[in-house]
């Protein structure tokens, strides 16, 4: 249901590898979660969740 990559963040994957490793150390292999694009679940009409039993 979402389709967007890197260039849908508000900051460049640069300047979140910068800001981060001023608050921790980072290590080859850690990941940064960003978050969801927009228009996810509650911003739908009406609202589309996740299942949460199988079908």
């Amino acid at each position: 249901m979402q389709s967007a990559n890197t260039g849908n963040l508000v900051f460049t994957p640069a300047a979140l590898v910068s800001y981060l490793s001023t608050i921790i150390t980072l290590e080859p292999g850690d990941v940064i979660a960003t978050g969801t694009p927009g228009v996810v679940g509650h911003a739908h009409r009406p609202p589309r969740y996740l299942p949460t039993e199988p079908s």
